[in-house]
C-alpha cells in the first residue's frame, strides 16, 4: 500500500514514520507525490552562481544541500527523524520525470514513479525514462494515471459540480462527457501492466461503479486489465534492445511549465536539441500530431514506426553494468563521458555491443584504434547524404560536419561531395558507429533526414517479431514465446470538452513476420469478450475474438490483422526453436 501525499500532510505525529515502518515493513511501499504536490519540495537551488557548471550544479544539489532541505521538510511533517528523505518518496511527475527520475534513483528512492496524462506528448518516451531508470538502478517503478484532461475531469457517478471561472465564463469541469476518452484510459491500464510497471496508481480510482453496483464505463478498463493480469501473470519482459545514453545531468524535458527548458530554467543549446530531435524521430509521427488540435490518443500515444524499443540510461557514477543488457547504445546530446564511462563503453563494445556516437561526443578514451577513424580539426558543410548500403540520396537543410578519414573503419554514408560522414568499425566482438555531422542536425537544429535512416539500419532485426503498419507496438519476451501488443491510436479523436469522433477510414492493416514457427497463438484481449459499447470510444468489436492465421513465406511466417480506430490487441505467440535470454 501507499500513502497518497498529494496536497496533504502526515500530521506531525511524533515518530509516526518509524511506527509505520515497524508495523508494516516492506508492505508500506511509500508516499506518492503526484506532480510533487506533497510539501512541494524543491528539486534545484534558486540560484546558480555565474561561472559554475549549470547542469552539474542542478544535478548535484539534490544529493547535497537539497538532501538537507528535503530532510528538514519531511522530518518536520512526520515529526520523525528520517535518515534518507528520498527512500519512501514516489515522485509521480508528468512534467519532470525525464530530468529527475534517474537523479532520484541515484539519491536512494526505493520506488520510482512517472505520471501519464491525456495532454502529455508521447508517453512512450516517458515510460522509456522510467523503465530505463528502473533497470539501471534495479528498482521497481510506479505508473501513476492522471485521470483528467487538463482541468476536465470525467466521472460517470453523480458528484458535486467542479466549477471553473474563466474570465466570467463558468464551466462545470466534472461530468460524463468531458475529460479523457475511454480509449485513453484503457491504454493507460493495459500498457502499465504489459510494459512492466510494478505498481499502478489511479488518481481517480473511485469512479468505477453505477448506483446498482455494476461496473460503469470507467470501470470497464479496470476490470479488463485486472482479468487479463490475473489470467496471464507471466506478462514477459518488454524487449527494448536500444539504450539511449544521456549525461546524468542532462536536465532535458520535452515540455516544462516554462517552455522547453533545461532543469525548467535555461533554454536548450545545440547538444540538448539533439535529444529533442531524436525523440521526434523515434516516435514519429509525433511532430505532425503535435501540430494538430490536441486529442488524448495520438498525442500521448503516437503510432510509431520503430515501436517501443528504447530505454533511457544516464552516465551514473555508480550504475554502469546495465549496458550489457542492450544490443545497441545510442549516445545523445552532450554526454560528457568521463574516463570511467569511456573505459566501460570500450568494454561494452569489445564484449559484443554496438555503440553509436557522434564526433561531438568523442573523448580522449576513444582513440583512433577504437573509432577506426582519424578526425581532422576541420569543419565542412553539405546538404545531402548518400547511403552506401542502398545508394539512397537524402537531401535536407545544410549541416556542418567534421572532416574525417577512415583507417580501419568502413564508410557507411557520405556527403554529397563524396566525403565520408558515417563509419562502422569492428572492435572485438562488437562495433562502433561514428557519425561526423554535428549532433546529426542541420544548422537549423532540426534532425538530418539521415538520422532516421541510421536508426532504421541500427534497429533492423533487433526484434523477434517484425511489425509493419500504422500502429504503436511492443514485444515482450517469455521463455516460451512472445507477447506482441498492437495499438491503433489514430481515427479516434477526443478533445477535453467535447464528445469523441471516429473516422473508420483510419482502420489499419498490420503485418507480422517471425522466423520461428508459431505453435500456438492466444488472443489475450478477445478471450473474454464483453458486450460493452460506448459511442465513438469503445466499440463492441474491441473485445471480440480476432484470431491470427499464419502462412509460411520463404524463411518467415506471416500474418495480417486489421485494427479498428482505437483498437488494441495483445497476442501471445508460442514458437519453436526459441532462443530467448
Amino acid at each position: 500500500f501507499v500513502i497518497v501525499g498529494n496536497y496533504g500532510s502526515a500530521g506531525k505525529i511524533p515518530n509516526s514514520y518509524q511506527q509505520l515502518e515497524q508495523a508494516f515493513g516492506n508492505l508500506w511501499v511509500g508516499i506518492i507525490s503526484g506532480e510533487n504536490s506533497y510539501l512541494n519540495i524543491p528539486f534545484s537551488p534558486e540560484n546558480i552562481p555565474v561561472g559554475v557548471d549549470f547542469k552539474d550544479a542542478n544535478y548535484q544539489w539534490l544529493l547535497t544541500n537539497g538532501k538537507s532541505k528535503w530532510q528538514q521538510m519531511i522530518n518536520s511533517d512526520w515529526a520523525s527523524t528520517i535518515p534518507n528523505p528520498f527512500e519512501k518518496m514516489i515522485l509521480a511527475l508528468s512534467v519532470g520525470t525525464s530530468p529527475h527520475i534517474h537523479q532520484l534513483a541515484e539519491s536512494g528512492a526505493k520506488t520510482l514513479g512517472t505520471e501519464s496524462a491525456a495532454a502529455m506528448p508521447y508517453f512512450q518516451g516517458q515510460a522509456a525514462f522510467a523503465r530505463g531508470a528502473g533497470r539501471q538502478y534495479n528498482k521497481p517503478w510506479n505508473w501513476y494515471f492522471g485521470a483528467s484532461f487538463g482541468s476536465a475531469i470525467r466521472t460517470f457517478t453523480s458528484e458535486d459540480p467542479y466549477i471553473i471561472d474563466l474570465d466570467g465564463l463558468k464551466i462545470n469541469s466534472r461530468n460524463a462527457t468531458i475529460g479523457p476518452s475511454l480509449a485513453h484510459i484503457r491504454r493507460a491500464l493495459l500498457f502499465a501492466y504489459l510494459q512492466g510497471a510494478s505498481f499502478f496508481h489511479p488518481e481517480q480510482g473511485y469512479n468505477l461503479f453505477d448506483t446498482n453496483g455494476q461496473l460503469n464505463q470507467m470501470g470497464w478498463s479496470y476490470d479488463e486489465m485486472l482479468r487479463l493480469a490475473t489470467k496471464h501473470p507471466n506478462r514477459g519482459v518488454i524487449n527494448t534492445p536500444v539504450a539511449i545514453l544521456l549525461d546524468k545531468a542532462h536536465g532535458w524535458d520535452k515540455y516544462t511549465y516554462n517552455g522547453m527548458r533545461l532543469w525548467d530554467k535555461k533554454p536548450l543549446e545545440r547538444p540538448d536539441q539533439m535529444i529533442n530531435q531524436f525523440f521526434n524521430v523515434a516516435y514519429f509521427p509525433f511532430p505532425k500530431n503535435e501540430g494538430d488540435a490536441a486529442n488524448d490518443l495520438n498525442v500521448p500515444f503516437p503510432n510509431g514506426y520503430f515501436g517501443d524499443i528504447f530505454d533511457v540510461l544516464v552516465t551514473s557514477p555508480t550504475q554502469m553494468d546495465s549496458l550489457q543488457a542492450y544490443p545497441a547504445v545510442f549516445c545523445l546530446g552532450d554526454t560528457r563521458l568521463d574516463a570511467k564511462w569511456a573505459e566501460r563503453l570500450r568494454k561494452y563494445v569489445n564484449d559484443g555491443g554496438t555503440l553509436v556516437i557522434n564526433a561531438e561526443q568523442v573523448v580522449a578514451g576513444f582513440d583512433e584504434s577504437f573509432l577506426g577513424v582519424r578526425l581532422q580539426n576541420k569543419q565542412k558543410e553539405s546538404n545531402g547524404v548518400v547511403c552506401e548500403r542502398d545508394n539512397e540520396k537524402i537531401v535536407g537543410t545544410p549541416f556542418p560536419y567534421q572532416e574525417a578519414t577512415a583507417t580501419s573503419a568502413r564508410v557507411i554514408a557520405r556527403a554529397s561531395n563524396g566525403d565520408p560522414i558515417a563509419f562502422v568499425n569492428k572492435v572485438g566482438q562488437g562495433q562502433v558507429i561514428l557519425t561526423t555531422p554535428s549532433y546529426l542536425m542541420g544548422y537549423d537544429e532540426v534532425s538530418m533526414p539521415y538520422m532516421a535512416h541510421l536508426l532504421l539500419e541500427l534497429t533492423s532485426g533487433l526484434q523477434p517479431v517484425e511489425v509493419r503498419g500504422d500502429c504503436q507496438y511492443f514485444v515482450n519476451l517469455r521463455p516460451d514465446g512472445y507477447v506482441i501488443t498492437l495499438s491503433n491510436n489514430e481515427g479516434l479523436v477526443k478533445m477535453s470538452y467535447s464528445p469523441a469522433a471516429m473516422d473508420m477510414s483510419k482502420t489499419a492493416e498490420i503485418t507480422l513476420r517471425i522466423k520461428d514457427k508459431p505453435v500456438v497463438t492466444e488472443d489475450w484481449i478477445g478471450e473474454d469478450a464483453r458486450p460493452w459499447s460506448f459511442p465513438n470510444e469503445w466499440l463492441p468489436e474491441y473485445t471480440q475474438p480476432k484470431q491470427l492465421s499464419w502462412q509460411q513465406e520463404g524463411n518467415y511466417y506471416k500474418t495480417t490483422v486489421k485494427l479498428l480506430p482505437g483498437e488494441i490487441r495483445a497476442y501471445f505467440i508460442k514458437t519453436t526453436n526459441l532462443k530467448v535470454q
